[in-house]
């Protein structure tokens, strides 16, 4: 699932008149970079929500995605825990959900694989990916989680003024985690309660150089670095 139904905020005025997964990187969109990546991983199809300036994002993916996709349109916003559970009929098991901000200049499909590898779903309702501080250009906040042990289980920072390491906007999800959840929410309540049973877990990824692409800052580091490595989805045929 790709996030797309967010106002992007941090990244006005330039998100005033263009939805932020239609911002431009490189030659494509950073709605083109996921999706060619999606499809580069091995996913055969994306669900995409979209709320604020949504015909734009239609009449694009109408034009060139590069892989199917069903849209899970949100009337009024349903936060970031709602959005996913209006789209759960679509899943039957564990899935990845991507925000539309996140960019490495390396190979993205690989971080894919390694998160499907070290997903568990025996011990696991949640893994996100996670970077260390800095390995992470254009950020301007404190941190987000600790690791708590070798095998990846994390605690959120909480009141603490700092926490070594910064969630990159994938996560593997198992559906039973929105049981007895609708309407409009947040993802964090749902992360607590995992954290708490102590099946809330992160992959550390220290290999690439990642951009926090939602404020303007990170978007023009990002594209002051874009790699031919960036697989936009306008390089794969609209099949």
């Amino acid at each position: 699932m790709l996030l797309a139904a967010g106002l992007g905020t941090r990244l006005r005025p330039l998100t005033l008149t263009v939805p932020k997964p239609l911002v431009t990187l490189g030659d494509g969109t950073l709605l083109d970079y996921h999706l060619g990546h999606i499809k580069a991983a091995g996913f055969s199809k994306a669900i995409i929500n979209t709320h604020y300036l949504a015909p734009q994002i239609v009449t694009h993916l109408e034009k060139q995605a590069c892989l199917p996709y069903a849209l899970s349109h949100e009337e009024i916003l349903l936060g970031s825990g709602g959005g996913i559970g209006q789209a759960l009929h679509h899943f039957d098991g564990p899935f990845f959900v991507v925000n539309s901000d996140t960019y490495t200049p390396n190979n993205l499909s690989t971080v894919y694989a390694q998160m499907r590898t070290f997903f568990d779903a025996e011990k696991m309702d949640v893994l996100l990916l996670l970077t260390p501080l800095d390995n992470i250009r254009g950020y301007e906040g404190v941190g987000d989680f600790l690791c708590r042990d070798k095998d990846g289980m994390l605690t959120l920072r909480g009141d603490l003024p700092s926490a070594p390491y910064v969630y990159l906007g994938i996560q593997i999800l198992k559906p039973e985690l929105f049981k007895n959840r609708e309407g409009v929410f947040s993802i964090f309540p749902l992360w607590q309660k995992a954290q708490q049973e102590g099946r809330f877990f992160g992959l550390i990824h220290k290999d690439f150089t990642w951009f926090d692409m939602g404020n303007p800052h990170g978007l023009s580091f990002a594209r002051d670095n874009i790699t031919l490595d960036q697989v936009p989805c306008s390089l794969f045929s609209n099949s």
